[in-house]
């Protein structure tokens, strides 16, 4: 009975330890991003920064009465250069890392309240979780360097061709339309269900953190992308997205929210390709 209750007690504790690590990496995330939002100064530049930001514009005179210039308020998280150097890789990857922080680890928080109260493993389950989309933050870090130095991207880290962002957008929300990404939700739904939170290499339909990362992955990586047309520093963009992914990967199913977000970003798109076409 002593050696139940003894594993029983660790098991509680691992799960708090992997709940705390949770909210910490999340609010991690969060608070990199509303710095960064608090960075831009002028009213110009949130115009700028995406849709939406211009909201930020009083908040930032409110709390601060200091409009200095939008590039030099960046020194902390990103680079406006061409020309990268090692640290502009460090602070872009830093800036990609927050969003997977803010954005991805609440989607998986319903699973770990769930499961993890009876596993030891689910902290080891969240790391291998956080590796596989570090790998995707790599790769977009990549993406951004080069699109930044062919000029696809501005200062402000929007895309400035916008007939290649109107056309991400419209890519991405075919793909919320399609069967794969069905096929994707359903997978990642039945893996939801049969987790088992073990470290590695199991018959079990899920057996790690990564293998539910690189499903994860699958369903959500196109809407993470479209950052790139809605501006890497848009916090809007950061909020909806971040609903959309979750309502989307805890139903496991294509939903009126999964519609919509479809339509919604169609008819952004659409409004890409209109400036485009008359500017």
């Amino acid at each position: 009975m002593s050696t139940i209750n003894i594993k029983s007690d660790n098991t509680t504790i691992t799960n708090f330890s992997a709940i705390a690590t949770m909210f910490l990496l999340i609010t991690l995330g969060w608070t990199y991003s509303v710095l960064q939002a608090l960075t831009v100064d002028s009213q110009g530049s949130f115009l700028d920064a995406g849709p939406g930001m211009q909201i930020f514009a009083s908040i930032k005179y409110y709390l601060f009465k200091d409009p200095f210039s939008f590039e030099s308020s960046l020194s902390f998280c990103t680079t406006t250069e061409l020309i990268w150097h090692a640290s502009d890789f460090v602070k872009a990857f830093a800036m990609w890392i927050g969003m997977i922080f803010a954005m991805m680890l609440p989607c998986l928080y319903p699973l770990i309240k769930t499961k993890g109260s009876t596993n030891k493993n689910s902290l080891t389950f969240i790391f291998g979780f956080v590796f596989i989309w570090l790998l995707f933050a790599f790769s977009a870090v990549m993406a951004q360097w080069a699109l930044r130095m062919i000029e696809f991207i501005d200062e402000h880290m929007v895309m400035s061709n916008k007939l290649l962002a109107g056309t991400l957008l419209t890519m991405v929300a075919i793909y919320q339309l399609s069967k794969h990404k069905l096929n994707n939700l359903k997978n990642l739904k039945l893996m939801y269900k049969n987790v088992n939170f073990k470290p590695c290499c199991n018959a079990s339909i899920v057996t790690s953190g990564t293998t539910f990362g690189i499903a994860s992955l699958r369903c959500c990586f196109p809407l993470m992308i479209t950052m790139f047309a809605f501006g890497l520093m848009n916090i809007i963009a950061t909020l909806l997205l971040l609903f959309v992914m979750y309502m989307e990967t805890t139903n496991g199913k294509k939903s009126r929210v999964t519609t919509l977000s479809s339509f919604t970003l169609f008819a952004i798109g659409f409004m890409f390709f209109i400036d485009f076409f008359v500017n």
